[in-house]
């Protein structure tokens, strides 16, 4: 492997280094402290001079930092890197700020995404990494430099495929915009347990307080186990409003499944929901799938060439 290349991750993601170390990846943390006024400063005591760099760490809101504190520290941490010599900058943010922000809906709206993709290209970010972005072709129109979203449905497969090996299985998209994600997970869980696994896919409507699914073919569900499959849960609404909808279909037990969960209240009242499971792509306090293995797997596959 080659060894002109360093990983660092920011403070809160503690828990990714334990699977770091086990795939024999070696984890470091900038020198990051915050003044009484809110300014934030970064420095590191490693050689970085011409050293692929490897930043770790979703751009999320925390208990301890806003959205926009956080963009802002990896908009700052980038910039040292680069005047420090580093000769290539890969940001691995397995959930990126204002990816749902792709589109306007008056010819004024700002396009948050895109301004981000501006923001980081700015400060010389070469190449970009997350996961499971909500809008695939959004997100790589939005940057000129190289931009991956990899898929994290491998987890999720492997979780189901031990908990319901003797269910009838139907997944469910819970809008349309995620029809295509939710496939490829079906498909790969279909694929592991040797069975046919049915598939369905509702509409939804929104306004300002309210979220509308509706049923959008003639599936019938009646004696099966729903996987509701979705790529964010943040009010978890839309999750709780499709899982409403499977217990009309007849399903006999309903499971959530997001890849990124944005508010962990929403684990404390989950409805008519069995179980829900999320990755940690954004850390949690509850029962997660380890996001920080498929990170790993990444890293040394791009390394290696």
């Amino acid at each position: 492997m080659d060894k002109d290349f360093t990983v660092l991750c920011f403070n809160g993601y503690e828990q990714y280094y334990r699977a770091f170390i086990t795939a024999g990846l070696t984890l470091s943390k900038p020198d990051e402290y915050s003044f009484e006024e809110g300014d934030s400063f970064f420095s590191t005591s490693q050689d970085l001079k011409n050293k692929h760099i490897y930043i770790v760490g979703s751009l999320n809101r925390d208990t301890t930092s806003s959205t926009n504190d956080r963009l802002t520290k990896v908009l700052f941490f980038i910039d040292m890197l680069k005047e420090n010599g580093a000769t290539k900058l890969t940001l691995i943010a397995p959930y990126i700020c204002y990816s749902r922000m792709e589109k306007r809906s008056s010819s004024t709206d700002l396009v948050a995404n895109n301004a981000v993709a501006r923001l980081l290209e700015s400060v010389g970010l070469d190449s970009i990494v997350t996961f499971d972005v909500h809008n695939q072709d959004a997100f790589q129109d939005s940057y000129k430099i190289e931009a991956k979203s990899l898929e994290a449905h491998s987890l999720f497969c492997d979780y189901y495929a031990s908990l319901l090996q003797e269910d009838k299985i139907c997944v469910v998209s819970p809008d349309s915009g995620g029809i295509e994600r939710a496939t490829k997970f079906a498909q790969a869980l279909e694929k592991r347990l040797s069975k046919p696994i049915k598939f369905m896919h509702f509409s939804k409507t929104r306004d300002i307080n309210n979220i509308s699914i509706d049923a959008v073919d003639g599936c019938d569900i009646d004696g099966y186990t729903a996987i509701i499959y979705d790529d964010i849960v943040s009010t978890g609404k839309t999750m709780l409003a499709a899982a409403e909808m499977c217990k009309q279909k007849g399903a006999d037990k309903i499971y959530g499944a997001a890849t990124h969960l944005l508010n962990q209240d929403f684990t404390q009242s989950i409805g008519v929901i069995d179980g829900f499971i999320s990755t940690n792509s954004v850390p949690q306090n509850s029962e997660s799938l380890d996001i920080t293995k498929l990170i790993a797997e990444y890293i040394k596959s791009d390394v290696q060439g």
